[in-house]
């Protein structure tokens, strides 16, 4: 009797924050390593890369305004000519579609406002700036235009059977700037050599922003990804900065920061409703990664003490743009090197990562790291 008891203890202890079973009925994505072009444009992914063993799957961003220009009008085209070549090479792939500042011009035609927004890369440390314009992403309007093309792009994809049974996984967007994580423009007054930011917190709080109007918003979309794509798994993306979202609390003050976590709320909604197909996602994974205990960091650790799924995307200026543009590595964390990038696989591994994307000058530098990784998520 004492024996099995114990023997159920270790079998607790071994498995305890580890994902769950995957949803039933439903293929799993691949685990591993998924390769990266780019985040802010749009890019096919390379010949040799795709050929590459060690790549389990490719992730494709896209731009809203290129595949809608206009409201009965798709560039599917352009969408094709990417998924073909990974397709065809064997591969499987993730898909997103950045809103934000990719949103069509003729959106702002249909009753919604544009916000125009300056930002600094890296919450003010980097080098250059940005000008934005987007409409308010909670409005109803807004949410009804974004569900269209989200059921659009389902049912274009479903008219290709060999596209459609590739797609591992989608990433739920809509919410979000120039890249596909959940977040909108919150920098206030941050400067650097170049330019000031705009006060975002103020110029939301007069279009209305409630941290709540923007929880309901984001949990409407992450429905309809569900309902429109409802044998694929679902991810959500988070990203570690302080400005994800607007100080605006619960009563518009300025300033406040609102007294509960909004985007633990948003990503408690995907884990109630989805948990078995709902994978939360860190972009921005380095070999330092929960040493610090993070806000991010805690929210994957909770995910997985509750069997959910999560994946991990590199820090870009370590390990992407930063190997790309003289200036740029000044922004990372640690130097990229070898070792460092087994480190980082190591700590993917250590936090039940699904899978890993990694930017392909990572790939092309560091082969050897990168077959490791392979080897250890797989």
């Amino acid at each position: 009797m004492l024996k099995n008891i114990l023997t159920l203890f270790l079998l607790l202890v071994l498995t305890a924050g580890a994902p769950s079973a995957f949803a039933a009925g439903l293929q799993p994505p691949p685990r591993g390593i998924y390769v990266v072009e780019s985040t802010g444009k749009t890019k096919p992914i390379p010949g040799d890369i795709l050929k590459n063993p060690d790549i389990s799957a490719a992730f494709l961003p896209f731009h809203w305004d290129e595949l809608q220009p206009a409201p009965d009008q798709y560039n599917w085209q352009l969408l094709d000519s990417i998924i073909a070549p990974v397709v065809k090479a064997g591969k499987k792939y993730s898909i997103a579609v950045g809103a934000g500042k990719f949103t069509p011009a003729w959106v702002y035609q249909q009753g919604l406002q544009k916000y125009d927004f300056i930002e600094i890369h890296h919450e003010g440390k980097g080098q250059q700036c940005n000008e934005l314009s987007m409409p308010a992403p909670w409005e109803d309007k807004y949410v009804q235009l974004w569900g269209n093309f989200v059921n659009a792009l389902a049912a274009h994809l479903r008219e290709h059977p060999d596209y459609y049974a590739a797609l591992a996984n989608i990433k739920v967007s809509g919410v979000n700037r120039s890249t596909v994580e959940l977040r909108i423009p919150a920098e206030d007054h941050l400067s650097n050599k170049v330019c000031t930011t705009t006060e975002a917190s103020a110029i939301w709080a007069q279009a209305g922003y409630r941290p709540q109007l923007l929880e309901n918003a984001v949990e409407h979309i992450i429905d309809i990804y569900a309902a429109a794509f409802p044998d694929k798994y679902l991810n959500l993306d988070i990203i570690p900065q302080r400005n994800a979202l607007p100080k605006i609390d619960e009563r518009g003050r300025v300033g406040a920061l609102p007294k509960t976590d909004y985007i633990w709320k948003i990503i408690q909604h995907g884990l109630s409703n989805y948990k078995d197909r709902f994978i939360v996602q860190f972009d921005a994974l380095t070999s330092i990664y929960g040493k610090k205990p993070s806000q991010h960091y805690q929210y994957l650790t909770r995910v997985s003490q509750q069997g959910g799924l999560v994946a991990f995307q590199l820090e870009s200026v370590q390990y992407g743009v930063g190997m790309k543009r003289p200036g740029y590595s000044e922004l990372a964390p640690t130097p990229a090197s070898a070792e460092d990038l087994k480190k980082v696989f190591d700590v993917a591994k250590n936090n039940h990562a699904l899978y890993t994307e990694v930017f392909t000058p990572a790939i092309r530098h560091f082969p050897d790291s990168v077959h490791y990784g392979s080897e250890l998520l797989k």
